[in-house]
Order: C-alpha cells, then sequence, then structure tokens
C-alpha cells in the first residue's frame, strides 16, 4: 500500500510508506520544501534498491528547479549500497546542491566506502570547503 500526503504552508511533503515485500517493512521519502531554493529531503527506515527509483525521482524533481537539498538521513537504519550510490551520482549531477547530514554510524560508513564522506556535512574535508579554506 502506497500512501501520499502533503502539506502546505512551511513545507510540502510526499510521504510514501510501502509494505509491499516483507511483513512490517516501512520507509519515508519526505520533501520539505521551504524556498524556492531550498529543500530538506527526509529518509527513514529501511531504504534498500526498491526504493530507489523514488529516491532518484524526488531529487531529480529538485534538482531540475535549481533547489539546494539537506538529506536527513537521521531516521535511517538500513541503507543499500546501490541507494547511497544513486544519492552520489545525484550530487554529481546537482553541483555542489546535495548535503548529506545526521546520517547513522553504518550509514556514514557506507558514503565513506563510496568515497563520498564530502557529502556528509560536518565532515572535515567538506566543512574546510565551505568556508572557503
Amino acid at each position: 500500500m502506497t500512501t501520499i500526503n502533503e502539506r502546505s504552508s512551511a513545507a510540502n511533503v510526499l510521504d510514501l510508506f510501502d509494505s509491499a515485500g516483507r511483513e512490517g517493512y516501512r520507509y519515508s521519502i519526505d520533501v520539505e520544501s521551504y524556498t524556492p531554493s531550498y529543500a530538506v529531503l527526509r529518509l527513514s527506515g529501511e531504504l534498500d534498491m526498491g526504493q530507489r527509483v523514488e529516491l532518484v525521482h524526488a531529487l531529480d524533481r529538485l534538482l531540475l528547479v535549481g533547489t539546494d537539498i539537506h538529506v536527513d538521513l537521521s531516521g535511517v537504519t538500513f541503507m543499500s549500497s546501490g541507494v547511497a550510490n544513486a544519492v552520489v551520482d545525484a550530487a554529481g549531477r546537482g553541483n555542489n546542491r546535495i548535503r548529506l547530514f545526521a546520517p547513522t554510524r553504518a550509514v556514514s560508513m557506507i558514503f565513506q566506502a563510496l568515497g563520498a564522506s564530502e557529502l556528509i556535512a560536518g565532515d572535515a574535508a567538506s566543512t574546510a570547503d565551505a568556508l572557503g579554506a
């Protein structure tokens, strides 16, 4: 079952919950657009290859209109390397408009293994870049 919820006012939210496949399986991909040029993409739950297309669609839709995207990974309990690689690919297409924040240790290690730890806000290299050092 897939449900779509949208909130107006300060944020537009698209919630996707998918119970297909495994019993009790849940994830969400929430897009909160605060201004035309800034949005937060909140991910939570287990993100495997089944959610890759929906995530890429959300990222591409925001990149298409020139939005800077902060991806909140604090609620992600599992992320496949294929999903992480899709985020890295989108970041490459986005000309530094995608930043990741609050990853769990396990998710952070996936991005490190992919050589993309610079996408994580607060990473020493990304902090130096942001400060122009």
